[in-house]
């Protein structure tokens, strides 16, 4: 996903949905959902003497208002791109009444939409101009569906990606889980069950290691696979190959 360099304060009220136009002297076709990331150059907030706002938008800013610099701090979208937009924070471009010459440069209204402010922002990123693609690989926690560096994440067997924070709750858990799942499918004549695929209809496992093919030795683990899959009645699909013995079950009888 593509990036955007915003000087705070300005990326922060962005962020937090406040601010509705980003103002550029150049227009863009580029629409869809990009980071913000708030640049190293920060602006100071005050009330009197301050020209970086009209009083409508001072009125709109938070009393606080957090303003971390070089760090991606949320996503938007860019959903149009316009001259003179009604905001309260669009820049005007003034046009001459006898002609359809502008007065000054144009500026351009990058008309925003669906905020979202990160937890935790992601630091040390450094900007550039115009649209970029972070050198950062960026990655969604399976647990909070926050975005981090993924550099700073825990990954499980599956090698799906936690937050420090979700890791430290949930890998107990995930840990306790395995324990009981390994302990509870440990077939000794049969060998051991993987689980392939679980969902709403079907229940999907392999078991490997130890499995002679016999029929009789067939129906014995279907029977301990049925138990297992409780609640699974019918058999979907049955293949008994290379000393490997998988079964779907379904809830769905075919």
């Amino acid at each position: 996903m593509k990036a955007l360099s915003i000087k705070q304060p300005w990326a922060s009220l962005i962020a937090h949905g406040i601010k509705d136009i980003e103002n550029r002297t150049w227009k863009t076709k580029f629409r869809g959902r990009i980071y913000i990331h708030a640049s190293a150059d920060l602006k100071l907030l005050k009330k009197t003497g301050n020209e970086l706002y009209t009083k409508e938008q001072w009125l709109a800013t938070p009393a606080r208002l957090i303003s971390v610099s070089s760090a991606i701090i949320g996503e938007v979208d860019i959903v149009d791109c316009v001259m003179n937009h009604e905001s309260i924070w669009a820049e005007q471009t003034c046009q001459s009444l006898l002609s359809d010459e502008y007065i000054e440069k144009p500026i351009y209204n990058w008309v925003l939409a669906n905020a979202k402010l990160y937890d935790k922002p992601i630091l040390n990123v450094k900007g550039k101009l115009s649209f970029w693609y972070p050198d950062t690989d960026i990655v969604e926690c399976i647990g909070c569906s926050q975005k981090f560096d993924s550099e700073t994440m825990e990954d499980d067997d599956g090698g799906e990606k936690f937050c420090t924070e979700c890791w430290e709750v949930l890998s107990p858990i995930m840990i306790q889980e395995t324990k009981e799942c390994n302990d509870r499918d440990k077939l000794s004549e049969f060998g051991k069950v993987v689980t392939l695929c679980q969902s709403v209809f079907n229940y999907e496992f392999l078991i490997t290691d130890g499995f002679s093919g016999k029929a009789t030795n067939t129906f014995a683990c279907m029977e301990v696979c049925m138990k297992i899959a409780e609640g699974y009645p019918y058999v979907k699909k049955c293949i008994t190959e290379d000393n490997k013995f998988h079964l779907i079950l379904t809830k769905e009888k075919k």
